[in-house]
């Protein structure tokens, strides 16, 4: 959650709203799934249109880790259950 890689450019009124490491450029238009999408824009409205993901957030301790709460993710449950058109069609006609 302390970072992440991103276009150097946007176009004007896209927002990034979910990213996901191993989808294709095809699968993210298709129906790949097996991956899962974290939220990058969430609980909010972006030009009158709400976004509102289910989340959860956790600790998670690399296994030579002794001690401290580990590092913190974030991510949309079950979404590596479905593609992530679906996610953002279902999230948005909500």
């Amino acid at each position: 959650m302390s970072s992440q890689n991103g276009p150097s450019d946007l176009y004007y009124n896209h927002f990034p709203i979910l990213m996901n490491e191993g989808a294709s450029h095809s699968g993210v238009l298709g129906s790949e799934t097996g991956n899962i999408s974290v939220p990058v824009v969430n609980d909010t409205t972006l030009n009158g249109l709400r976004v509102d993901f289910a989340s959860r957030t956790y600790n998670k301790r690399a296994w030579w880790q002794w001690w401290g709460s580990g590092d913190r993710y974030v991510e949309v449950p079950g979404s590596d259950q479905t593609d992530m058109s679906t996610l953002v069609y279902n999230t948005l006609n909500n």
